[in-house]
């Protein structure tokens, strides 16, 4: 059994990189959370053309955190489809069967690629601050 998984955190800032995932007594669970910084997380499972992802996000995130813009643009090509909106950082890892796993090497690489990609979008930085100014006025 595994004592670090390989994950992908896109942070509501926009920015993102690989990283750790440790195990501990209530296995990857309490880690997750600390890297996503939320106490409750919810999973969204996404199955695209390039396999199993499950995408874990602050389940309280849309009454206590900011949008995560960039995420939600990384999760909708990953899905192949329109993403609901996503609050708060986002950690993407893989799935087998009904197992959050972590990420392959090329599944981290194309989690990478994607995420590059939209770092490279017209006005990404216009719309992650908006949406910090709208989430300050709540």
């Amino acid at each position: 059994m595994q004592d670090t998984i390989t994950g992908f955190l896109i942070r509501t800032d926009g920015t993102a990189e690989a990283v750790a995932v440790a195990r501990a007594n209530d296995g990857f669970l309490g880690q997750m959370r600390t890297l996503i910084a939320a106490q409750y997380v919810d999973v969204i499972a996404l199955d695209g053309s390039y396999g199993a992802f499950d995408a874990w996000v602050d389940d309280e995130g849309a009454f206590t955190a900011t949008p995560n813009v960039a995420g939600a643009v990384v999760l909708s090509e990953l899905a192949g489809q329109a993403s609901q909106p996503i609050f708060g950082h986002v950690l993407i890892l893989s799935r087998e069967g009904a197992d959050t796993t972590g990420l392959s090497p090329d599944q981290l690489e194309y989690v990478q690629a994607l995420a590059a990609l939209v770092q490279e979008a017209p006005g990404l930085p216009e719309r992650i601050a908006h949406a910090h100014a709208a989430a300050g006025r709540r």
